[in-house]
């Protein structure tokens, strides 16, 4: 103590420290609100969620033996503000009003103060913080403190402001300005609106001209030539500037006197004296005017003529203009450009063409200006030869040995020669064709191919060599024989020629193996599963066969050997009768054959039932169910079932409660399969009574029944003996009981009755013995 909380956050819990035993503690006043005081701990714990101002709150603790008290101070303050912020910084300008700068803050402000105080002008409110007003005064950037308070602390921040001065407007100088060098100028003096504290210019002025940057005024004479520019000029004062661009240009004094050797005579081709000028005066430039012969060169900058001419020129006025800044003078050049004679003539060579064909045009290449062109001798009939340009064109109509045509070009200066070798051919052939593709069988002759072609043909020949028995003839290109081997498709390019070329075409022929035929199996088949059958082999006519396949897949286990085309295997499914085709191929073809095969079950075996089966009317019979080998999947029985006993006919199990009394009878089972059947004869009596004893009154009982080997009596208390009679009332076996116990070991299984004799009494019981 004292504590000092903030409201709506948690407190670290004030825990008592006292000496001896508390039963328990009080406070008065109460707590400000959130905060909680365990009258048991005397602990104070919570987050006050209200205000409150410095306060003592009295513990007291108690137990028998009296109290004692202390006194917590509490202070709960709000939350100090935080994350204030103004828009800064901020460029006020002097007697213009402010936007107002309102204050971002979080958390609760109670007041706002700021230091150093604003410039004048400016207000600032200390309950809200927002900075208004409108500036009277000049003032430097400077940071502002706002601090914002509340009873938890206080956050500041630095507001930036600057107040300047009105920015100057409207500044304009006399421009544009044409100076002469060495002559003194005219000020040019500025005209503005607002307080101006300084100039400046950029570029620098001419050399001779100065700046004043009090005033803005420009003076001055001028001592170098200096082109047109725009020369600008800022006023400045603490509220921004302006600008205005003067032009200024700064000329020479004009040239005179200008002169060259004239009149001139030049050769084309021929590299010229240089021409130079005399002149009077500062020149800058020179220009000219027409432009001069092609191959004569004009220097802008010494007014010099040279180079070598390359065209003819007649005589003419070629006006030179010398130029400085201050003016120009002229002066007229006459010049004559002459022929020479022609070098260097050339065309393409040598030339081979086709009679009947349209030539490309053969252009000349030559050096120098040309009046005329000459053949000797004449062309080949239908070539022509253009007396102005040169050019040979036209369609030649003979066919013409080599040979040299010379072709001369002529001027007023000379001449020039060149040797063309020309030559014209037969028209090549072409549109070459053959039927194609062709297939051939081995051992068969074929059909001649007969080529057809357009234009003359002098010889045929075909790469690769044809398969072997096909011949080419060279003279017709007919294609002939019998083939003798089989030959994979390939293309064999003939190619046809004359003197003016050649052509080709591929010719596809394949060679194929006779076709197989009459392909046939052993069929219909039957087989049964997981069991070896029987390779299937085939028998078919024809070439050799290099591929069997078969649709659709063989049962699992099946497997078609596709080279030898034989069927083999252990099946492992059992498949519905299917037809697989066959197919077996060659070269040459193929050919098909439809194979039955069904895959049935291995037949059932073994089936047993408990047999023989003495039941009662009206008594549920213990469900029976079969035994057996492999696979069963329905069963049947014959005769019919006793009255309310029946047959499942998919599990075999016989089950119910017979309704009706019986005699013994046999009923045939029979269990099925895709493989076969298997029966089973049992026997079934239906007794009218729940007990088998005909005669109760003697009280002897036999066990187990049905028995197997050996048969119990009970109930025995003097001699008894005993006879065995079969179903159909043989007579099996007699004698005296011994040890309570008969032995039927080697009769076999089935319905009997056991007649026991006891002094003058007789009891008869049916026994049943089983497997």
């Amino acid at each position: 103590s004292p504590n000092v909380f903030t409201v709506n956050s948690s407190v670290v819990n004030l825990v008592p420290s006292i000496s001896g035993v508390v039963t328990s503690f009080s406070i008065s006043p109460s707590l400000p609100s959130g905060l909680s005081f365990n009258t048991t701990s005397g602990v104070i714990s919570g987050t006050p969620t209200v205000l409150a101002a410095t306060a003592t709150y009295t513990v007291t603790a108690n137990n028998s033996g009296g109290s004692t008290t202390f006194g917590v101070i509490i202070t709960v303050n709000d939350p100090a503000p935080n994350s204030l912020t103004y828009l800064s910084p901020n460029v006020f300008t002097v007697n213009s009003s402010v936007v107002n700068l309102v204050p971002s803050i979080a958390g609760v402000v109670t007041s706002f103060s700021i230091s150093p105080n604003l410039p004048s002008g400016l207000t600032f409110n200390t309950t809200s913080g927002v900075i208004s007003g409108t500036p009277t005064v000049l003032a430097a950037a400077a940071i502002y403190t706002v601090t914002a308070n509340n009873s938890g602390g206080s956050t500041t921040f630095g507001v930036v402001i600057t107040v300047n001065d009105v920015a100057p407007n409207s500044l304009t100088y006399l421009s544009p300005n044409v100076f002469t060098v060495n002559s003194s100028v005219v000020n040019l003096v500025p005209s503005i609106n607002g307080a101006v504290t300084s100039y400046s210019i950029s570029p620098s002025l001419p050399f001779g001209l100065s700046f004043n940057t009090t005033t803005g005024v420009i003076s001055g004479t001028p001592t170098v030539l200096a082109a047109t520019a725009i020369y600008t000029v800022t006023a400045n004062n603490s509220g921004g500037s302006t600008t205005f661009g003067i032009v200024i240009t700064v000329n020479d004094v004009a040239p005179n006197s200008l002169t060259y050797l004239s009149p001139n005579v030049f050769t084309v081709n021929s590299s010229v004296v240089n021409l130079v000028p005399t002149i009077a005066g500062v020149v800058t430039s020179y220009s000219i005017s027409p432009s001069l012969p092609t191959g004569l060169l004009f220097n802008t900058i010494t007014g010099v003529i040279s180079g070598t001419p390359t065209v003819l020129a007649t005589i003419g006025a070629y006006t030179v203009t010398a130029n400085s800044t201050g003016g120009s003078t002229t002066f007229d050049v006459v010049i004559t450009v002459n022929d020479m004679a022609p070098v260097n003539l050339s065309y393409n060579s040598p030339n081979s063409y086709t009679v009947g064909s349209s030539i490309s045009i053969l252009t000349p290449s030559v050096t120098g200006n040309i009046i005329s062109y000459s053949v000797f001798p004449n062309l080949p009939l239908g070539l022509t030869l253009d007396v102005f340009t040169g050019e040979i064109s036209g369609i030649p109509t003979t066919i013409t040995q080599s040979a040299t045509y010379t072709v001369t070009a002529m001027n007023s200066g000379g001449f020039a020669i060149f040797g063309i070798l020309i030559t014209v051919n037969d028209r090549a052939p072409v549109n070459l064709s053959y039927n194609s593709p062709n297939i051939f069988i081995v051992g068969n002759t074929i059909q001649n191919l007969v080529p057809t072609v357009t234009e003359n043909v002098l010889t045929y020949r075909v790469l690769p060599s044809l398969p072997q028995g096909l011949t080419l003839n060279p003279i017709t290109g007919v294609i002939s024989g019998t083939p003798t081997t089989i030959t994979e498709t390939s293309i064999y390019t003939v190619v046809a020629l004359n003197s003016g070329g050649s052509t080709t075409f591929g010719v596809v022929i394949t060679v194929n193996d006779i076709p197989p035929f009459d392909l046939s199996y052993i069929t219909p088949n039957v087989y049964s599963v997981n069991t070896l059958v029987t390779d299937l082999i085939p028998t078919v006519s024809g070439g050799s066969v290099i591929n069997f396949s078969i649709i659709p897949n063989l049962p699992a286990g099946l497997v078609l050997n596709s080279i030898t085309g034989i069927i083999s295997g252990i099946p492992t499914v059992i498949t519905e009768t299917t037809t697989y085709t066959v197919i077996a191929s060659n070269s040459g073809g193929s050919t098909s054959f439809e194979i039955v095969i069904t895959v049935n079950d291995n037949p059932p075996s073994a089936l047993v039932y408990t047999s023989p089966n003495m039941y009662n009317v009206g008594t549920t019979i213990q469900e029976l169910f079969p035994t057996y080998g492999g696979t069963i999947i329905s069963y049947n029985v014959s005769p019919n079932l006793p009255d309310g006993l029946i047959l499942d006919t998919e599990t075999g199990m016989i089950s119910g409660t017979p309704t009706t009394v019986t005699s013994i009878a046999t009923y045939t089972i029979t269990g099925y399969n895709s493989g076969g059947s298997v029966s089973f004869d049992m026997v079934i009596t239906v007794d009218p009574s729940l007990n088998i004893n005909e005669n109760t009154y003697l009280g002897f009982g036999a066990y187990p029944n049905p028995f197997i080997d050996v048969v119990h009596i009970s109930g025995i208390l003097d001699h008894v003996s005993y006879k065995m009679y079969a179903a159909e009332g043989k007579l099996i076996d007699a004698g005296k009981l011994n040890n309570s116990e008969i032995e039927f070991k080697d009769i076999p299984v089935g319905i009997y009755f056991l007649k026991l004799y006891s002094k003058d009494k007789v009891q008869t019981i049916k026994l049943v013995k089983r497997y």
